[in-house]
């Protein structure tokens, strides 16, 4: 990204105009482009504003159309409609200096060409080269530990709880309304359960929520006959436990929990399923009231940055209307238009189960295609644009799949596999490219499963799956042919939500004076040649077992 601003008068009544240029110092091939404009002028309909690239093609941005924009600050990209389309700069270099001209041949009125920017998304980024699939093998985990959780087990949560590097785990309980943490040892043993009474958990979320590097969890519960939740946060405290600090009713029957960053101010916020909801985050570990996030939705099926451009985009289900019946719908963060979602021609009616997969590439969902056909499918969304949505699908087997249904990558082939309970264990489902289906391979062979998830339980790097069973025991298996290897590093871009024009010039500050210090060296910078030493901080973006974190 790269933005100026220059504050420029525009020439009234010239046809020659005023033009400032900006140079791309990289040289990639272009995939995605953002143009942002900032003039201040009481008569925009007078202005043609044009872009020219560095091998000299010119697209016209704005031709002397009427705005209500105060200032006039559009934003002009490849999925927003500009005078002309921004696609003939797609699929070149992007290296070389960019101008804008801005031309106001009208009399009468003047303006100011405040500034504007750019920014670009190589394709030589965005396109890395598609995971291929690796075998599962069958039945392939050997049990290594069990016990009864003296519980009716209703729902568990997979995550690294205390920062030692392997998965811990927690069992909600609907019935006993109990939420029981365990931490596990690395070596196929856990704690013994640190329980809290909360009143009918179903859903949980687990994330660092007072930004002190330890992981607290939210959980919400249904009110029985009543379209209204508690939803509690317990945070982490000093000594290994967890403290109830926040709780609230929330005016919706709570189907999921989500949590990011939904307003972008830097703290994470929850977002809930059943009628979307969001309560921001202030970064301490409590939240505003609850606030309606989309309207006539219906159920958030799952969210994140689709196209990359550093916002949120959701797949919800949404109503029209007073009907009561819901589609599922595709909203783009950073774009106004949204997109009902079909496969085949015909509309997704209903899904079976959510979240199966949100990231960078695409949204995986399992979906029933109509009310009337039971026959499941692994739809696979992709897309940078509206116009450029995507939907593949693989007919799933009818007696294949059984809910709840898991995703983990249990191979590490960047692949995520669907784990199911069926009545003689628990199985995986591994999407391939064949588009009738995929393969299913017994796992582990286990009486009365209800439902299982996958996990780094151990200190050796081999996969783990926790597996409940209808008997309220809980067993830990493991991958018998060890650790999987480790992945070649995939290095994706950063998405960055700053504001695209205008990012607000530094203002200068007085220089301090110098005092007397040694000379600066490599090891003691002095960046402003100041005569004080500046220190450095390092944030380093990467990716651990195909999964980004800072």
């Amino acid at each position: 990204m790269a933005e100026v601003k220059v504050d420029i008068p525009i020439p009234d009544a010239d046809s020659i105009g005023v033009s400032h240029s900006l140079t791309l110092p990289g040289s990639a091939i272009l995939q995605e482009l953002q143009v942002a404009v900032k003039i201040e002028h009481p008569a925009v309909e007078q202005l043609a504003v044009s872009l020219t690239s560095p091998d000299g093609a010119t697209v016209l941005l704005h031709n002397r159309t009427v705005s209500n924009m105060v200032p006039f600050s559009p934003i002009y990209e490849t999925q927003n409609a500009s005078a002309q389309s921004l696609s003939t700069f797609l699929g070149k270099n992007g290296q070389g200096a960019w101008t804008l001209r801005i031309v106001d041949a009208v009399g009468g009125a003047t303006g100011v060409f405040v500034g504007w920017g750019l920014r670009v998304n190589p394709a030589s980024l965005l396109t890395p080269p598609p995971p291929a699939a690796l075998p599962l093998h069958a039945d392939s985990f050997a049990e290594i530990s069990r016990w009864n959780a003296e519980m009716v087990i209703s729902n568990i949560a997979v995550a690294d709880m205390n920062g030692d590097r392997w998965d811990d785990l927690i069992l909600l309980s609907e019935i006993d309304g109990l939420v029981s943490v365990y931490l596990a040892n690395g070596q196929g043993q856990f704690s013994a359960p640190m329980m809290y009474d909360v009143d009918r958990p179903l859903a949980i979320a687990t994330a660092d929520f007072n930004r002190d590097n330890h992981l607290d969890f939210v959980t919400a519960s249904q009110i029985p006959q009543f379209p209204v939740s508690n939803l509690v946060v317990f945070l982490a405290n000093t000594s290994g436990g967890y403290d109830l600090t926040y709780i609230s009713d929330i005016p919706t029957n709570v189907d999921a929990i989500t949590v990011f960053d939904g307003n972008y101010d830097g703290y994470l916020d929850i977002v809930l399923g059943g009628e979307p909801l969001i309560l921001i985050g202030n970064g301490d570990g409590a939240f505003q009231s609850a606030q309606v996030l989309m309207w006539n939705g219906r159920s958030l099926l799952t969210h994140g940055d689709l196209n990359r451009d550093g916002a949120e985009d959701f797949l919800i289900l949404k109503t029209r209307g007073t009907s009561p019946n819901a589609k599922p719908y595709l909203l783009f963060g950073n774009d106004a238009r949204e997109k009902e979602l079909s496969l085949n021609g015909t509309p997704l009616q209903s899904f079976t189960a959510n979240l199966h997969e949100a990231n960078t590439n695409e949204f995986v969902v399992v979906a029933a295609s109509d009310t009337n056909d039971s026959t499941l499918w692994l739809t696979m969304i992709s897309g940078s644009t509206i116009e450029s949505i995507e939907i593949n699908a693989i007919r799933l087997p009818d007696t294949l799949l059984n809910l709840p249904i898991a995703p983990y990558d249990l191979n590490n082939d960047g692949l995520t596999d669907l784990i199911f309970p069926t009545e003689s264990g628990i199985s995986a489902f591994q999407r391939t490219d064949d588009p009738n289906g995929g393969l299913s391979t017994q796992l582990v062979s286990i009486a009365s499963p209800l439902m299982a998830k996958g996990g780094k339980f151990f200190a050796d790097g081999a996969v783990g799956l926790v597996i409940v069973t209808a008997l309220e025991e809980v067993i830990l298996a493991k991958a018998a042919h060890g650790a999987h290897p480790t992945p070649t590093p995939t290095y994706l871009p950063v998405p960055s939500p700053t504001p695209f024009l205008f990012l607000t010039p530094s203002q200068p500050t007085n220089t301090p004076t110098p005092l007397p210090t040694t000379p600066p060296t490599a090891r003691t910078p002095d960046l402003n040649s100041d005569g004080i030493v500046d220190h450095l901080d390092l944030l380093i973006l990467m990716q651990h077992w195909g999964e980004r974190y800072p």
